[in-house]
């Protein structure tokens, strides 16, 4: 009955980066996105982020949330972390396996962790994905929409969304990556079905080429001790020139790419898609 009734309430999806929040209804039955509001934050840095952010999330669903919507929040990757962990020896405890999330993270990034929120593919025989997002980021949000009389569906990267949204779609071995907003991060991956076991990202060039990604994931096998792929499977927008199969590499392209002759769609309105359009 629960699942009934979230499929039939509106569905509501929420991209947040440091420069915009956007507000995008999803249309279950035609499977259409629409962009609902966008709002500027590229303005508001440091101790400001976060009230402006609220501010500005709170107009947008007071203006635009139809009655029993739900809402599912998908962060900008820049303003999350994400790493990978090993599980300890001999670990058989959830409790065992996030010490070691925690302490990983603090190691990598010299932050306290009681300040993030972290979350993880919890495993005790690999190594899994873990993401942390900022406590006060998440709280913001949740308790915003709260007032709102909207509850959260979920919340996370815009990576962990994107892997999560395409991963059983990926059936041949290969890498998986996301493109966002001048950002490529790639999910190197393991065994059948794909898991996880290192992720790498790298800036973007203003114009990439199939050439580029090729280097790039050569560049990233070597440093990853990885074998380079034959196979990518990517959410993000593929070169023209790389919808020809390369002889090293063939591109298996996730999502729908967005008509910008129609609608010009902005980052943050494709961020709250979670990887369904780029």
């Amino acid at each position: 009955m629960r699942e009934w009734l979230e499929w039939r309430a509106p569905s509501l999806h929420l991209g947040v980066s440091r420069s915009a929040v956007s507000l995008v209804l999803h249309e279950r039955k035609t499977r259409t996105w629409r962009v609902l509001g966008t709002t500027s934050l590229s303005q508001q840095t440091g101790d400001a982020f976060v009230p402006t952010l609220h501010d500005a999330v709170q107009a947008l669903l007071l203006t635009h949330a139809p009655h029993r919507a739900t809402l599912d929040i998908v962060i900008d990757d820049r303003l999350a972390r994400l790493w990978m962990t090993t599980p300890p020896n001999g670990a058989t405890r959830l409790s065992d396996i996030e010490g070691a999330a925690t302490m990983r993270f603090a190691h990598l990034f010299g932050e306290m962790p009681e300040h993030w929120q972290i979350a993880g593919d919890w495993q005790v025989t690999h190594p899994f994905c873990t993401a942390a997002l900022p406590r006060a980021l998440v709280d913001t949000l949740t308790v915003t929409a709260r007032a709102c009389h909207i509850p959260v569906v979920g919340i996370a990267p815009q990576f962990v969304r994107a892997w999560n949204r395409w991963q059983r779609q990926c059936r041949i071995p290969g890498w998986f990556a996301a493109m966002h907003d001048g950002l490529l991060r790639l999910g190197i991956t393991l065994g059948t079905p794909m898991r996880l076991h290192a992720m790498y990202d790298v800036p973007m060039p203003p114009d990439p080429d199939v050439y580029w990604l090729e280097q790039t994931l050569s560049r990233a096998a070597m440093l990853t001790g990885a074998a380079a792929p034959t196979t990518l499977h990517l959410c993000g927008t593929v070169p023209n020139e790389g919808r020809v199969t390369l002889a090293a590499l063939n591109l298996h392209a996730l999502a729908a790419s967005v008509d910008l002759a129609v609608y010009d769609w902005q980052p943050s309105e494709l961020l709250a898609t979670g990887g369904a359009l780029v």
